[in-house]
């Protein structure tokens, strides 16, 4: 399961075994939006800019930033390497493993 309300609902979070939380930067994630906005939705950059600074990062700061203390796991996005990914496979491996 993912999505960035995927760890909100304890009815969910009680459905997983394994809870990855991915902590982007604020600066990738407005310039991921900046992009997709202007070249996806026509969109200028003083409407993405007030819409991520009146909506989006509020939102963000209280409905899913706060999610991560659910996680099992907070894989810093920056920092993924091949080694972050060989860990969070071998956690899913040795899980399905022993409930087999």
């Amino acid at each position: 399961m993912d999505g960035i309300f995927s760890l909100y609902y304890d009815a969910i979070r009680q459905l997983t075994q394994l809870k990855i939380f991915m902590e982007v930067g604020d600066d990738l994630r407005f310039i991921r939006r900046l992009k997709r906005d202007m070249e996806e939705r026509g969109r200028t950059v003083d409407s993405v800019i007030a819409q991520y600074s009146e909506t989006v990062r509020p939102m963000h700061l209280q409905f899913v930033e706060p999610m991560k203390h659910h996680a099992d796991l907070v894989v810093f996005w920056e920092n993924i390497n091949v080694q972050s990914v060989s860990m969070i496979v071998s956690l899913i491996e040795r899980y399905h493993a022993s409930h087999k």
